[in-house]
């Protein structure tokens, strides 16, 4: 076999350089795309907390952004209470893994990213049951390897503003030692949190996360769009008079979209719902629902970012 040595792309009236720019920024997004891929493909056993902070700090080295892991003496130091409840039950150590991009020359702005990094979600003493959704928990770190994915590729795209990431990982096992239902958990910023299920591990770990980004200044971005995502990495826009991006995995089946007219106007009409899952619109809004509750919970530790508009 004769390896291919050349490969020519002929697209009849195309401009030849916008066609090699669009090239090569492509094999950008494809190799970040990979990595995230990859990582949310790896068997639980093979990639622990411990291990996607090593993978972070290997492809750091390789592609210019800054990382730096806390093990679990730290976060108890740190007062993480989300992301140490959640760990409670697992033999695993925790990591919150924090990556830093800096542009060449003045940055026009600050953006932060925080990335869901459940290694494993059994659902803890709130266990999921043996089916297939449980099969693809592995991925429910799925957040985290799409920031990872994306760092890979800020440098090579020439992104012009700072970037900073929180990366909570930890998987979410049953024990004796697990965390139960009607625990109170306090976050890195004093907020407290009473569990009512052992199940809603990803919001209760990022809420440290968020803590942080909020103390770090991100901007808060005025231009930023609601996006909707398919597949393990979602990215939402919620707005208490801002709006920050937040890319977080929420499972391994979707993504959602919601901002803060939708966060805070229809607030309570979402949390009513609950009552109407029998009829068939509300079933029909029961995906909206879910996910309108997880805006308003992680608006909760947004609302002390300053307002600024930038333009990322």
């Amino acid at each position: 076999e004769v390896p291919l040595a050349v490969l020519q792309l002929r697209i009849a009236g195309a401009d030849a350089a916008e066609v090699t720019a669009g090239i090569a920024v492509g094999q950008i997004d494809v190799r970040a795309t990979v990595v995230a891929r990859d990582l949310a493909n790896t068997p639980p056993g093979h990639l622990t907390a411990t291990d996607i902070a090593a993978v972070a700090a290997e492809l750091g080295a390789e592609y210019g952004f800054d990382v730096e892991a806390f093990d679990k003496a730290q976060l108890i130091e740190m007062r993480c209470g989300g992301i140490l409840g959640v760990n409670a039950g697992s033999e695993e150590e925790p990591r919150l893994v924090v990556l830093s991009y800096s542009p060449q020359g003045d940055a026009t702005g600050h953006l932060g990213m925080v990335g869901k990094g459940i290694m494993y979600d059994s659902g803890g003493i709130s266990l999921k049951p043996s089916d297939p959704m449980h099969l693809l928990m592995k991925m429910d770190m799925g957040g985290a390897a799409a920031v990872l994915g994306a760092f890979t590729a800020l440098r090579d795209l020439g992104t012009t503003c700072a970037v900073s990431a929180w990366l909570v990982c930890t998987d979410n096992m049953p024990s004796g030692s697990a965390y139960k239902l009607g625990d109170v958990l306090t976050c890195r910023n004093g907020k407290t949190v009473e569990i009512k299920n052992t199940d809603a591990e990803g919001r209760i770990a990022m809420m440290d996360g968020l803590a942080l980004a909020v103390e770090a200044g991100v901007d808060a971005d005025g231009n930023a769009v609601p996006a909707l995502l398919l597949g393990p990495l979602a990215s939402a826009s919620l707005n208490h008079f801002l709006f920050m991006w937040l890319s977080a995995s929420l499972g391994a089946i979707g993504g959602f979209w919601i901002s803060w007219w939708l966060g805070r106007y229809y607030q309570h009409r979402l949390l009513r719902l609950r009552w109407l899952r029998g009829d068939r619109l509300a079933r029909s809004l029961t995906f909206l629902h879910r996910h309108g509750e997880w805006a308003v919970f992680f608006g909760r530790f947004l609302r002390l970012l300053t307002w600024r508009k930038r333009r990322f």
